[in-house]
C-alpha cells in the first residue's frame, strides 16, 4: 500500500473537499492518506465519514497554510511549517510515497523541489492537469504534462511525444478552442491578468 502526504489546506473550499476527495480515493485504491494541516479544521472533516478505514487515514498536523496570494518563496522561508512543507518532508522521510496538493502551485513546487529534489537530468518539475471537460469523459479523461506551454522544449523539459499526445487530444476534444488561435489565448491572458487584480464584484444576493 503507499501512502499519500496530502496539503489538506490548499485548494478551493479546503479542507472539505480535499478530505471529501481523499477519502474516496482511499476507499477505492490500495493507498492510505496523511492528512496534513489544522487537526481543528481537520477532525470535524473525518467525522463526517464515520465509515472511513482509520488504518488508512492518520492526520499530521501543520500550524500554517500557504494562501493562495502569497509569494510561495517568501512564504516558505516565514512558514517553515506550512501544510505543503510537512508534506513534501514526509515524502523525504520515506514516510509517504507521493504529495498531492490541490493548492499554491508555486508553493507545491518548491516545497517538493527543496524537500526531496528532482530526477537526474531534469530540469523542470512536471506539472500534470487533468481534462475532465464533458467531451473527455467518454474516455475516462486524460493527463497532460506539462500543464503550460514550454517556449523551448527539450527532453529534459517535456518528452516530444506527450506534448504530441497532448495536443491530439486537445484537437478532438475541443475543436473550436483549438481553432481560437494564438489571439483568443492572450486575450484570454490579459483578462485573467486583469481579474486577478480587480476581484470580480459580487452582489448582495451572492
Amino acid at each position: 500500500m503507499i501512502w499519500v502526504a496530502v496539503d489538506a489546506m490548499g485548494g478551493d473550499y479546503a479542507p472539505r473537499h480535499v478530505v471529501d476527495g481523499v477519502l474516496a480515493a482511499a476507499r477505492h485504491f490500495d493507498l492510505g492518506v496523511a492528512l496534513v494541516g489544522l487537526p481543528a479544521l481537520l477532525e470535524p472533516e473525518l467525522l463526517r465519514h464515520p465509515d472511513r478505514d482509520r488504518d488508512r487515514v492518520r492526520l499530521v498536523e501543520a500550524p500554517d497554510v500557504v494562501g493562495m496570494e502569497e509569494s510561495p518563496a517568501a512564504a516558505l522561508r516565514r512558514k517553515p511549517r506550512a501544510s505543503i512543507g510537512v508534506a513534501a518532508d514526509l515524502v523525504a522521510r520515506g514516510e509517504a510515497g507521493a504529495l498531492f496538493s490541490a493548492g499554491h502551485t508555486g508553493a507545491t513546487v518548491m516545497a517538493a523541489y527543496g524537500a526531496f529534489g528532482m530526477l537526474s537530468s531534469t530540469i523542470t518539475l512536471p506539472v500534470g492537469s487533468l481534462l475532465t471537460q464533458r467531451a473527455l469523459r467518454r474516455s475516462g479523461g486524460a493527463w497532460t504534462i506539462p500543464s503550460a506551454a514550454v517556449r523551448r522544449a527539450s527532453a529534459q523539459r517535456a518528452s516530444p511525444s506527450s506534448v504530441t499526445d497532448a495536443r491530439t487530444r486537445w484537437r478532438s476534444a475541443m475543436p473550436s478552442l483549438w481553432r481560437t488561435g494564438s489571439h483568443r489565448t492572450a486575450s484570454f491572458s490579459a483578462s485573467s491578468r486583469r481579474s486577478r487584480r480587480s476581484p470580480p464584484h459580487r452582489s448582495a444576493s451572492e
